[in-house]
């Protein structure tokens, strides 16, 4: 009796190993990495590709037993980054019951009801159904639309119609009373591992895999769930082009410049930007939210400030693309905003945009200037002035010279205005008043004296 029962250990070992392995093979169908997690704080276990589960993946097995992840969408390297991202593998929804007295009984009312979601049409079948313990995932796993049985590589275009996707999808269930977890959709997610126990209902997670009449698990194209769901494939223009019109019409901040040379550079500056106001707008799911939407609009009305029938369209955009809409007063707001010269990283402050986000703008990292200097503005001003008062030794360069030099050691590129008020608060005098090869001699700081109510300093030059 005791032989038999250990013949049969390894071969319900390897029937738990095949029902931990076949979700995964599923959703990861391309050569990219795999990213394995676990514990409350989502400790980096391992990352392996699909060709090396079968015989990698049991070393990781004892540590993936409880409360254990793994990343829903292929990664082009070891570690869980949005950037990484380098193949979409499915659409999902995640409903979560948390917070019902009775999960189990909950996820059962909300699986029936999705079910009668799909008989009816209202959703299409899903590739994969996951009882996670206090909820339930559905998955629709994805195909590339020029070689069927492939990942979708995660191009930009493809993350703005996902995006899309998945908040049409959720928008279904929250309709049908589902409570949806809205931030459990981003690209770099992970999801619980198949056979794995969930601590905290003591449930053990369960997969089950739908296939289709050829017996292989069900996948859809982008354009074929798009179509389904009825999600346009791609967004429309915010501006139409001109019709008829032989030449566009210059704006009057245009006009008002001195050169045709700069007053063209600045419309190809604003084309640019709206453009990338466009791509912005795709990947944040078609509209912008509160927090940005207001500043948005202005820039939409800076960027297109052109026509008779411009206020319409700041108009539309402000209805069609801000969630919720902006208030007549709110639009009549942005249309008074006069000021035509904005500056890259100010965009960047009022839109909040995010190093993925700015990856897929022309304008890249020029937006995130505030966001990475803001934090070390002081310790900077600080270097440059040690940097400064180090030239200023033996000989007191230019101002053109010291800015060089900056550049050259440090990559700060300061205005002129900024190193004379340094050299004003280091002590030293001004260059364009003295020759280059006047030594740096020594300051004496005369006694305050009071001039109109107020005290002043008086330096001289020994």
């Amino acid at each position: 009796m005791a032989a038999a029962l250990s013949t049969l250990a390894p071969v319900a070992a390897q029937r738990n190993l095949d029902a931990i392995l076949s979700p995964l093979k599923v959703l990861h169908r391309h050569d990219g990495y795999i990213s394995f997690h676990a514990g409350p704080n989502l400790r980096l276990i391992g990352a392996l590709r699909p060709h090396e589960l079968d015989d990698m993946f049991p070393a990781l097995l004892e540590q993936l037993t409880r409360d254990a992840y793994y990343s829903i969408n292929g990664l082009r390297g070891k570690w869980r980054n949005a950037k990484l991202v380098g193949h979409i593998n499915a659409c999902w929804v995640d409903v979560d019951y948390h917070d019902a007295a009775d999960p189990q009984q909950a996820v059962r009312m909300g699986l029936l009801n999705i079910h009668a979601m799909i008989a009816y049409g209202v959703l299409p079948q899903p590739s994969m159904i996951v009882n996670s313990g206090r909820g339930f995932w559905l998955f629709w796993c994805l195909c590339d639309d020029s070689a069927p049985g492939r990942s979708l590589p995660a191009a930009p275009n493809s993350r703005a119609l996902w995006i899309r996707l998945g908040r049409k999808i959720a928008g279904i269930a929250h309709s049908a009373g589902l409570p949806v977890d809205d931030a459990a959709y981003s690209i770099e997610r992970l999801t619980r591992l198949p056979e794995s126990i969930n601590s905290k209902s003591g449930t053990r997670v369960a997969y089950t895999i739908n296939f289709d009449h050829d017996g292989r698990p069900i996948e859809y194209s982008m354009r074929e769930l798009a179509h389904r769901l009825n999600v346009p494939e791609t967004l429309s223009a915010f501006v139409p082009p001109p019709l008829a019109v032989p030449s566009r019409q210059v704006a009057p901040a245009y006009a008002d410049r001195k050169s045709s040379r700069q007053s063209s550079g600045w419309r190809a500056l604003h084309e640019q930007r709206l453009s990338d106001l466009e791509t912005l707008m795709e990947l944040r799911g078609g509209w912008f939210r509160e927090g940005c939407r207001n500043y948005a609009t202005i820039l939409f009305h800076i960027f297109t400030f052109s026509g008779p029938d411009h206020a319409a369209r700041v108009s539309q955009f402000a209805r069609e693309r801000c969630w919720p809409s902006l208030e007549p007063a709110e639009i009549r707001g942005a249309l008074k905003f006069k000021h035509r010269r904005i500056r890259d990283y100010k965009i960047g402050l009022w839109l909040g945009i995010t190093p993925e986000e700015a990856q897929h703008l022309k304008g890249g990292e020029q937006y995130l200037a505030p966001m990475i200097h803001a934090s070390t503005r002081a310790a900077a001003a600080k270097l440059r002035r040690e940097s400064i008062q180090e030239m200023c030794r033996v000989a007191v360069p230019t101002l053109k010279q010291i800015a060089e030099r900056l550049c050259r050691e440090t990559g700060s590129r300061p205005s002129l205005m900024t190193i004379r008020a340094d050299l004003r608060l280091l002590g030293v005098l001004n260059p364009r008043r003295h020759h280059q090869q006047t030594p740096n001699l020594p300051l004496v700081i005369l006694p305050p004296k009071s001039r109109g109510g107020r005290e002043t300093h008086i330096c001289l030059k020994l």
